[in-house]
């Protein structure tokens, strides 16, 4: 993370992300929260991609309804 946090700095950036297929521990979390770096576990990661699936199988829902 502190090697995102000095690209964030080197290149402006306003944020930045890392994402795992594990967890974070505690002071992980806090040192993210203090420099706008968003942190994605991989069950978030997991909760993510299911939401896009229910999205796509909804909007394809829509397109065969016409």
């Amino acid at each position: 993370m502190a090697l995102l946090h000095s690209n964030i700095v080197k290149y402006n950036a306003t944020g930045g992300l890392v994402v795992t297929t594990a967890g974070f521990n505690k002071n992980a979390v806090k040192y993210a929260s203090d420099l706008n770096i968003r942190l994605i576990s991989g069950q978030m990661l997991v909760e993510m991609w299911l939401q896009e699936e229910e999205f796509e199988v909804e909007y394809i829902k829509n397109i065969e309804a016409f």
